[in-house]
């Protein structure tokens, strides 16, 4: 494995591209309407989404976890919060709803920190993604994780906190589940790329049946900046495949889906930028070319000093840069 490749892993790229589209309210809205029960889908002002900046996953655990907190209203005016996290390991953890319930109490003594005149508490929804080789099994209910039986446990159900978790199940055979017409092209690209993570054979089985989402996430607005990210997450949990040849793959399976045509406009942008030009020297210029365009949508202007270092990268750098961009808090943090 290359050295550009583990360091994209080190840079969280699960974390990367979540918070890349789930952080446009377009995605999140289609992201949570797939998720939730319809009476609070048809309950929830979707016009009032908010992405809020906090975050509650201890530090020691952002490896293994990441998290985004939405903000909105129900009913005109009463406030409610969803609470996603998606779990890194891919695996079950028993006492997970517990954690969700620290999490959501630090979002509740933050909450009553900015407005401690607050008499009651908006409701929490947590929802966990779900990107596992097999079904979510742990406990999804608070009170389940409680012990206790017979008579006795009857007796103390009402001093038990009681609230269960929301699963997104992407593994087979669940994802059905969702309801997935409110999913976004993009949406439905990122799912996707999620269950396929390190799982190259099932990569190329299953491109063919996802080339219309991802045409159609191309030709949405900043289709070519989702189109890259995507790519670098799928480079990043593909270990023996290169950004080049990821390129390929798509290119070949929208050929046999006779849709090749949609991306000739990409050929040609690519070439203008010297990307497209069979010399690795070419790749990096566009690569750095969109690196930039991708810092200015984030933080507007951007130092000299780190435009020449990005005009100055390699492929590790560009790499490593692209992935950070997406969730730094300045562009002098991406290239730190």
């Amino acid at each position: 494995m290359s050295s550009a490749r583990r360091d994209g892993m080190a840079d969280r790229p699960h974390d990367a591209i979540v918070k890349y589209a789930f952080s446009q309210i377009e995605h999140a809205t289609g992201l949570l309407k797939s998720a939730l029960p319809a009476e609070i889908v048809s309950a929830v002002d979707w016009g009032a989404l908010r992405i809020e900046k906090d975050s509650f996953i201890d530090p020691d655990l952002r490896s293994t976890f990441s998290d985004l907190v939405y903000s909105a209203t129900m009913n005109g005016h009463e406030p409610l919060f969803f609470y996603m996290v998606l779990e890194h390991r891919s695996t079950g953890e028993a006492l997970l709803v517990f954690r969700l319930s620290q999490y959501m109490g630090r979002l509740w003594e933050r909450l009553l920190r900015d407005q401690p005149e607050r008499k009651k508490l908006p409701p929490v929804v947590p929802i966990l993604l779900h990107r596992g080789k097999t079904p979510w099994t742990a406990p999804t209910a608070f009170q389940d994780i409680v012990e206790g039986s017979g008579s006795a446990r009857a007796a103390l159900e009402p001093h038990i906190p009681r609230f269960e978790l929301r699963v997104m199940d992407l593994t087979d055979g669940q994802a059905s589940l969702l309801a997935l017409e409110y999913l976004t092209a993009l949406d439905r690209v990122v799912l996707w790329a999620l269950t396929v993570a390190h799982e190259s054979e099932r990569l190329l089985a299953e491109i063919d049946g996802m080339i219309e989402a991802i045409v159609e996430t191309y030709l949405a607005p900043n289709g070519h900046e989702a189109l890259q990210a995507i790519l670098r997450y799928l480079s990043a949990t593909h270990e023996r495949l290169s950004s080049k040849e990821l390129y390929e793959i798509v290119m070949e399976a929208a050929d046999r889906k006779n849709r090749k045509e949609v991306f000739v406009d990409l050929v040609d942008y690519l070439k203008h930028e010297g990307k497209v030009e069979g010399e690795l020297e070419g790749i990096r210029k566009g690569e750095r070319a969109i690196l930039l365009r991708m810092l200015r949508a984030r933080f507007g202007d951007v130092p000299d000093g780190v435009e020449q270092r990005v005009k100055a990268a390699g492929e590790k750098e560009l790499e490593k840069w692209s992935l950070r961009v997406l969730t730094a808090s300045t562009a002098e943090d991406v290239v730190a």
